[in-house]
């Protein structure tokens, strides 16, 4: 019976896919998406189509990503292909491209698929070399209107740059806009922010006295300093709106550029060479700043970076995030007093004083410390449970690895006693050879897993050798402490609730997690 040639189906009864797009995060809040589902919608209704999937892309530029980084693109026009939707509707033609090749791609896929291109500015038939065209011209003329756009966008600076005025978009921390931007009218200039100002300082004071950015970073978390962006967040929260942006906390790199401008001591500039004669007051005297400057690109040599040591460092972990907590120890009080503090990288949680914990743990552990056969108990039960299970498996193993061989052997011998034929030897001797591969990667995962047990083990028997010549663990080194601490495998975690007590286990979780009475 002859097959039956696929009867392509009409695009015009088949459902309408929606693209919308916005280019950059931040335009994900101030661009409704939704404007542009409502307008498509009115689309499909005039022609008589019916809408349906709506395909978003948020924060992907339509002129600089190629196909390659859009996957939401890539998944429609997969779709078209297969017949499930018959045209495509967008906003705007630069909501589908503004990048010739892609465009290009597109619309040979729609002309290959039958199906129909919709926007507000033209209807392409993909049949229609006429309107393929213009589908063409459109795309083109979204590409360079982008280009104009960023050009005027220079030129303004430029032009803002010939007249004398600050070209920068945002003020450096510590100053504000007196009038509008410049871009608008032409005329602002920076003042002095007193709450900016304050800060700046302190991270100049900071950074004379050796701080590494860091540590600054810490320290102005610490005081309730806050960013220019937290600060914008609070204000618009407190009239009841959305912030412009999510509020960045301090960082490396903020306080590192902070003390590198050159603002601070009076050298504004509107361009590479040319002083700003409008120029503020300074805010920073220039002997300061070279000495911060000094300070902080010092490299730190023959000293720790933290002068006191962390007992804990390494074994605490956070139950939200799941990483391990970094130590801080910021500045605090006229005499530059420092602080012992374990923190969360991601700000799951507030700053936990070093000393509570740290005694809170060593006590707990102290008290193991005394029954040494705890240790011997576990040594046994890891030896018997763990390495000897594991010895035996791969004993299995190489025994089924052997039985293979004479296996594979008795084939050979069949095909030679004309047993099997050709292609029966050959399948069999394959399904055997894919049994070996299976066989050798379980037999190698259990050698690796033998040989860190072992190494486990040997680390568990020299604790316990090391507990027993140990007479009074209250009496211990920092370096004994740690030594110990490391060896017994020592692992806190703290809840994600600040109510319930950190959880502390040991001897690599072969022991049952108990709660720790802070």
């Amino acid at each position: 019976m002859a097959k039956q040639k696929a009867v392509k189906q009409d695009p015009a009864t088949l459902p309408a896919a929606v693209l919308v797009r916005v280019s950059s995060k931040q335009q994900v809040e101030k661009v409704s998406l939704d404007e542009q589902v409502s307008t498509c919608e009115k689309l499909c209704a005039e022609r008589g189509l019916v809408m349906g999937e709506v395909f978003r892309e948020e924060g992907i530029s339509a002129s600089k990503d190629t196909l390659d980084n859009r996957p939401v693109m890539r998944a429609l026009l997969d779709r078209i292909d297969r017949g499930e939707f018959g045209a495509l509707v967008a906003f705007a033609p630069n909501r589908i491209s503004r990048n010739d090749l892609a465009a290009q791609v597109i619309v040979l896929r729609l002309k290959l698929a039958g199906a129909i291109l919709i926007t507000p500015e033209f209807t392409m038939n993909p049949q229609d070399p006429t309107e393929r065209l213009t589908a063409y011209m459109q795309f083109w003329s979204a590409g360079r209107d982008s280009d104009a756009r960023t050009k005027a966008i220079e030129m303004g600076k430029a032009g803002l740059r010939k007249r004398g005025h600050f070209p920068e978009s945002r003020c450096p921390f510590g100053y504000h806009w007196q009038k509008a931007p410049r871009r608008v009218s032409g005329e602002g200039k920076p003042i002095l922010d007193e709450r900016e100002a304050k800060a700046v300082k302190l991270i100049y004071r900071l950074a004379e006295q050796g701080s590494r950015p860091q540590e600054i970073a810490d320290e102005l978390t610490r005081r309730g300093v806050l960013t220019r962006s937290q600060q914008e967040a609070k204000d618009r929260a407190e009239e009841g709106r959305e912030p412009f942006r999510p509020p960045a906390p301090w960082e490396i790199k903020t306080v590192t550029r902070i003390i590198g401008r050159r603002e601070y001591v009076g050298q504004w500039r509107t361009d590479a060479s040319t002083p700003w004669a409008e120029a503020p007051v300074p805010l920073i005297e220039k002997a300061v700043w070279k000495r911060a400057q000094a300070a902080i690109t010092k490299k730190v040599v023959g000293r720790r970076r933290h002068s006191r040591e962390f007992l804990l460092q390494g074994h605490l972990r956070c139950e939200i995030c799941g990483k391990r907590l970094t130590i801080s120890q910021p500045i605090g009080g006229e005499r530059g007093k420092r602080w012992r503090y374990y923190r969360c990288t991601k700000g799951c949680r507030p700053y936990i004083q070093a000393d509570e914990i740290e005694a809170a743990a060593w006590d707990y552990m102290a008290e193991r410390i005394r029954r040494p056969e705890l240790v011997r108990e576990a040594v046994e039960r890891y030896h018997e449970h763990g390495i000897e299970g594991w010895r035996e498996e791969l004993g299995t193993r190489e025994l089924a690895l052997a039985q293979l061989d004479i296996e594979i052997e008795r084939v050979h011998q069949g095909y030679d006693d004309r047993l099997y034929t050709a292609e029966q030897a050959k399948q069999r001797v394959a399904a055997y050879e894919e049994k070996r591969v299976n066989l050798e990667g379980d037999a190698e995962a259990l050698r690796r897993q033998i040989a860190k047990g072992e190494a486990h083990e040997a680390r568990l028997k020299a604790t316990e050798h090391l507990l027993r010549r140990l007479k009074n663990p209250d009496k211990m080194t920092f370096e004994e402490k740690r030594r110990v601490l490391d060896s017994l495998g020592v692992e806190i975690m703290l809840p994600a609730e600040e109510s319930k007590k950190p959880a502390i286990t040991w001897l690599g979780a072969t022991l049952t997690a108990e709660a720790l009475d802070l």
